[in-house]
Order: structure tokens, then C-alpha cells, then sequence
């Protein structure tokens, strides 16, 4: 959908909450474009850590010439005016490094595993990515894993 101009939005809720994240009640946001992560700042307060990937996917207005994209500089100056801690990776270069452009949601997962945030083990998921993932892609998603978590790890919350 997010390729055809659409918005995609999901949430991942731990504990016994509402499937329902509103209005500034995120804990964590994770955008894989800067834009999205400007639409979805409404979710988040100032203890909000936000996760985004700065490699812009310009809308289709943009595209065809009917706008323009903002500065990236300034996306990232808006966001850190709202929250108080921000990391921004260039997930879409570190999924090349990794040797698959396709595989930018390992390293955002990385990135999110990388800030110990979140109480998940980073073996026992890499674990899992190894029994899930085709051997095909195996060797780029767990390296695309690593640089996000490597990426992630050069913040300090």
C-alpha cells in the first residue's frame, strides 16, 4: 500500500494494554521514511524514543512535480523538538551494505533491538530469523540485523 501512495501502520503492543495506541501514548515509534515518522509524531510524548530511517521515499505528488520534499535536516530538527531521544539510521544504505535492498526491516528491527528497549534477546531473535528466513535471503537479513543493531548502539538514550 505504502508503494501506491498509502499510509501503512502497525503496532506492536506488549502487556495488557489496549490494541489501541493513541494519542501520545507511544513508548517507541519506528518510521521507515522521515515523513511517516512526521505523521505519526501525534502518538508520542516527550519520553517517546523514536527510531527512523532517513532515506526519504518521496510521495507521489512529489513525484510528479505537484510538491516538494522537506529538508531532511529539518524533519530531524521537528522530531527532536518533540521527543527527547532520536535515532536516526540511514537504514536504506546499511540494507545495500548488507546486500539486499529489500532487507531495510531487519536492520530497522536491529536498530530496535539494538537500544535494549524492548525485552527481547537479540541471539534467540536472530535464532528465529535463521529458522524463518529463506536461505536465500538469510545471510543479508542477519547482516542487515547486525548493522541496525551496530547503528542503533552509536546513541545514547
Amino acid at each position: 500500500m505504502a508503494q501506491r501512495g498509502g499510509i501503512v501502520e502497525s503496532a506492536l503492543v506488549m502487556g495488557a494494554r489496549s490494541p489501541i495506541v493513541s494519542k501520545g501514548e507511544a513508548d517507541i515509534l519506528m518510521g521507515f521514511e522521515p515523513l511517516e515518522t512526521v505523521r505519526a509524531l501525534t502518538k508520542c510524548n516527550r519520553n517517546t524514543v523514536i527510531i527512523t530511517n532517513l532515506h526519504p521515499l518521496p510521495p507521489f505528488t512529489v513525484a510528479i512535480g505537484q510538491g516538494a520534499y522537506p529538508d531532511i535536516a529539518k524533519i530531524v530538527a521537528l522530531i527532536k523538538d518533540k521527543v527527547c531521544s532520536l535515532i536516526t539510521v540511514d537504514g536504506d544504505k546499511l540494507a545495500a551494505m548488507a546486500g539486499n535492498p529489500l532487507s531495510l526491516n531487519m536492520v530497522m528491527l536491529g536498530a530496535l533491538i539494538g537500544t535494549k528497549i524492548v525485552p527481547l534477546d537479540e541471539a534467540i531473535l536472530k535464532e528465529t530469523i535463521s529458522r524463518t528466513t529463506r536461505q536465500a535471503f538469510l545471510e543479508a537479513n542477519l547482516k542487515a540485523f547486525d548493522l541496525g543493531v551496530a547503528a542503533s548502539r552509536s546513541f545514547s538514550l
